[in-house]
């Protein structure tokens, strides 16, 4: 919730190259802490939980990945994906309209 005003004022007031390249850096410190949250709920799974229960390990990820407050990972994707979005209907909004010239033939 702290990154949503955030966003609100990257996209009023960044252009669209901006928007893009901010969009793309926070998606992507959102993956790689994807990344090392799997990294480390693997490390730990198997030695504190055996073998037995190694098919639980993806409901056991999801749930860590959606329930983490000191690496906010999931925020960080969907920022991402906000400016990204954001750059891209500043650049529809800003493209300027064709229009054809008539010459007149000599």
């Amino acid at each position: 919730m702290v990154i949503s005003p955030l966003v609100v004022v990257a996209a009023r007031t960044m252009s669209p190259l901006q928007l893009r390249s901010a969009g793309a850096v926070v998606g992507a410190a959102g993956l790689v802490g994807v990344i090392a949250l799997a990294g480390a709920a693997a490390l730990t799974w198997r030695p504190g939980y055996g073998d037995m229960t190694g098919g639980a390990f993806g409901r056991r990820f999801v749930f860590l990945w959606a329930t983490q407050t000191e690496l906010p990972v999931a925020q960080c994707i969907l920022t991402g994906i906000a400016l990204w979005l954001a750059s891209v209907a500043r650049r529809a909004t800003a493209r300027p309209i064709p229009t054809t010239r008539h010459t007149e033939a000599p």
